[in-house]
């Protein structure tokens, strides 16, 4: 008999001064799936760190441990991995939603398919809270990276990069991924070369089902997490990290591909990685930037405006010549205006809202389901059914987000 996914897989939570997000991921977790493993990795502060360790002995098969506040994001990451004893594993932020019914589908195609090293599905984008929970649009919906020399790998995932922290590895292959993550400063260089690393090891599968939830401005706050972030801010800077991320990512191909000169892995990394900067040097953005002044884009809130209006410039609309800056600023000047229509229209039935698919999974809970999203559904192979889609993952998500603030 087969063994049950969560008896092969290992959850890893990481955490920061949000015991109401601890506690609601958990809840959903055991609520679905209660024998699963999960390990919580821990960075908060003192008095966060005490409540989020009550949380973890609340439930079973939880190992609580405990990281010094200041640890790079991907440090934790390869030292968690540490701690694993399955032989899969995937982290699951506090905040953000793993759709645990196709837990099992990912770790059967690993398992199918000795050449592979890490599988994911599609992911969407969300927000909400307690009593509403809105599902904005899909991201990650490209195409599986299968070549079969780790050459091609990375070229493949670097010029149409989608990132790869959430996928689950097999186990041994994210120590490794991690562990040469953490060598980087930047969590951009950190994020790239694990998943470069990944690409390098193995074929990574993409299934054409709904397996991750990243929560809207999950990332904000970060310095160097986003290469236009980078630029504006110290792009000597970028270019300098690169030569060290280069190395350790040049070392890893020349390992398993020797017959191919470094002088050729190195032209062919190189050309990779200008595939993967090319939509963020386009001249308009980088004249845009050279008026944005650095403290309004390091890792703070006015940096996350900017790439949500970046993101969306190249994910779907079109800024023409508007560019970041003026549209930012007739942003901020109707903030104030569409905040208030906002509350009021949250205060109306939501069926009342055009252009929404909404479910209610249960009284005084909604998900809403935007039009992009029901666009977006029609064009993945596989996910064209998306009224049972809507149902049971609206099911999913109370059950993620029931607790959350209670």
């Amino acid at each position: 008999m087969k063994p049950d996914s969560d008896a092969l897989s290992t959850i890893l939570i990481p955490t920061f001064n949000r015991p109401d997000f601890l506690s609601s991921q958990l809840t959903y977790i055991f609520g679905t799936s209660p024998s699963q493993i999960v390990i919580v990795l821990d960075s908060s502060e003192e008095i966060a760190a005490g409540k989020n360790r009550a949380i973890a002995q609340e439930f079973p098969n939880v190992e609580y441990r405990q990281f010094r506040q200041d640890i790079p994001v991907f440090s934790k990451f390869s030292d968690g991995a540490d701690f694993v004893k399955t032989p899969f594993l995937v982290f699951l932020p506090d905040d953000d939603f793993l759709w645990l019914n196709n837990l099992s589908s990912m770790i059967d195609a690993l398992l199918a398919d000795s050449s592979s090293v890490a599988a994911h599905g599609v992911y969407f984008e969300y927000s909400g809270n307690r009593a509403q929970v809105d599902v904005t649009s899909l991201i990650h919906t490209d195409a599986e990276v299968i070549a079969d020399k780790a050459l091609d790998r990375v070229f493949a995932l670097m010029s149409c990069y989608e990132a790869l922290t959430y996928a689950v590895y097999r186990t041994a292959v994210a120590r490794q991924a991690l562990f040469a993550a953490s060598s980087q400063n930047s969590i951009l260089a950190q994020e790239l070369l694990a998943g470069a690393v990944t690409a390098v090891m193995g074929k990574i599968i993409r299934l054409p089902i709904i397996t991750h939830g990243r929560r809207v401005a999950s990332t904000a706050g970060y310095n160097q997490a986003h290469p236009v972030e980078w630029l504006a801010t110290d792009p000597a800077g970028m270019f300098s990290a690169y030569f060290s991320y280069r190395s350790i990512l040049i070392d890893s191909i020349a390992a398993l591909e020797p017959d191919i000169e470094a002088e050729e892995i190195t032209r062919q990394v190189d050309l990779a990685h200008l595939c993967y900067l090319q939509p963020f040097l386009e001249p308009h953005i980088l004249k845009n930037l050279i008026n944005v002044p650095t403290g309004a884009i390091r890792g703070k809130n006015e940096g996350a405006l900017a790439l949500d209006l970046w993101r969306e410039r190249y994910d779907r609309q079109n800024l023409g010549e508007t560019g970041l800056v003026s549209t930012a600023k007739k942003w901020l000047k109707s903030f104030a205006r569409k905040h208030r229509l906002r509350l009021q229209l949250q205060r109306m039935a939501p069926t009342a809202l055009p252009g929404l698919t909404v479910v209610k999974p249960h009284a005084g809970f909604s998900v809403r389901f935007h039009s992009r999203m029901t666009e977006e559904l029609g064009t993945v192979p596989g996910l064209e059914n998306s009224e049972k889609i809507y149902e049971n993952l609206g099911n999913a998500l109370y059950q993620k987000e029931l607790r959350l603030g209670r």
